[in-house]
């Protein structure tokens, strides 16, 4: 509306109802200072055109029809990121048993959250870890639905084992090898471990038990 006062068009806008403000009538002849206005955050486009016999409502006669149109910004949906590597790694303790619904719903949520060129790998553990799913980019993935039902209790807990079976899957490939022709270094890592908390076999003591975590993420060069 600046621009249609600075403009000279047809008089003052502001002045105008806001019913008006979508299609407004006007009097006198068709100029040619319409103009359209782009800001990072809105588009403001003028358009006329002469009509008449169009509407009895107008009245007889031509009128010249003046629109003015804003067009908001586009909504960014999805915010643009690099793909990543995560480690899922799974207390399957019995421990665990009376969460073991969760647990699998938690799983299939975080790979629904994938996108294709994102890459994961299910690490499940007790006293011992198993891989079971190798590290591998979503879109090669048919069956994580299965894996994750496949998950049952047994078992105690070691977390120990599970950190260090579950950060060594995003040591593959770093440096001398590409998935895909995509190294490991234009990614990040996570290693989310899923557990209560409660270890019974090796390491038991959080200090410990983050020394070798941390001590592991070097090992794999991540």
């Amino acid at each position: 509306l600046k621009n249609c006062r600075r403009r000279s068009l047809y008089g003052n806008f502001a002045e105008l109802p806001g019913a008006a403000m979508a299609a407004m009538l006007v009097d006198g002849p068709l100029r040619d200072s319409l103009f359209s206005q782009v800001t990072s955050d809105i588009t403001v486009a003028v358009t006329a055109a002469r009509v008449a016999d169009v509407d009895a409502t107008i009245g007889a006669g031509s009128r010249v029809l003046l629109s003015v149109d804003l067009k908001g910004a586009k909504v960014q949906t999805e915010t643009s990121r690099p793909p990543i590597d995560i480690a899922l790694i799974v207390d399957v303790s019995y421990s665990m048993e009376h969460v073991m619904t969760d647990l699998r719903e938690t799983c299939l949520q975080m790979f629904a959250e994938l996108r294709e060129d994102d890459r994961i790998s299910l690490v499940k553990f007790s006293n011992k870890a198993t891989v079971a799913l190798a590290l591998q980019k979503k879109s090669s993935i048919v069956n994580f639905a299965d894996i994750a039902d496949a998950i049952k209790p047994e078992g105690g807990t070691n977390i120990e084992i599970g950190l260090r079976t579950g950060i060594g899957q995003l040591s593959y490939g770093r440096g001398f090898f590409t998935l895909g022709r995509e190294s490991h270094d234009t990614r990040c890592a996570y290693a989310v471990i899923l557990s209560d908390g409660q270890p019974t076999d090796g390491f038991r003591n959080t200090a410990d038990l983050l020394d070798s975590a941390a001590n592991n993420i070097a090992a794999a060069g991540r």
